[in-house]
């Protein structure tokens, strides 16, 4: 081995531990983009978690929508109740919305309002 030679693996020496350090830095970097690139993926939701997520939140806003509407009909049912009474300001209706059983046609056009109202008759009686 000539005094050459020895400088050579010297200078070998030197750029592979640059090179070391640098693959270390790379091999670092790839792992924090790999955990990045995972995390990511995990935390988005899928497209069927889209659309899961889209139908439930169809079926509360119709389960509103049913709601508000049946409301409509029962004040409406008791409009018209009062309405033929002789004496609608005895009338007492149910408190809760529970105690009504309301029904609608296919369409959307025809309410069925069943419930029950105490008020006096002609008599004075309830």
């Amino acid at each position: 081995m000539t005094s050459d030679d020895a400088g050579e693996c010297k200078g070998d020496s030197a750029s592979t531990t640059n090179v070391v350090q640098g693959c270390g830095c790379l091999t670092v970097f790839l792992g924090l983009a790999m955990w990045c690139f995972v995390w990511l993926n995990m935390s988005a939701p899928t497209e069927e978690q889209l659309q899961r997520e889209l139908e439930q939140q169809e079926l509360i806003e119709d389960m509103e929508r049913r709601k508000q509407e049946n409301m409509k009909a029962i004040v409406a049912a008791k409009r018209f109740v009062l309405s033929k009474l002789k004496s609608p300001s005895t009338a007492r209706f149910p408190w809760g919305s529970d105690e009504y059983n309301v029904v609608s046609s296919h369409d959307g056009k025809e309410w069925t309002v069943s419930s029950h109202v105490d008020a006096q008759n002609s008599f004075g009686a309830m």
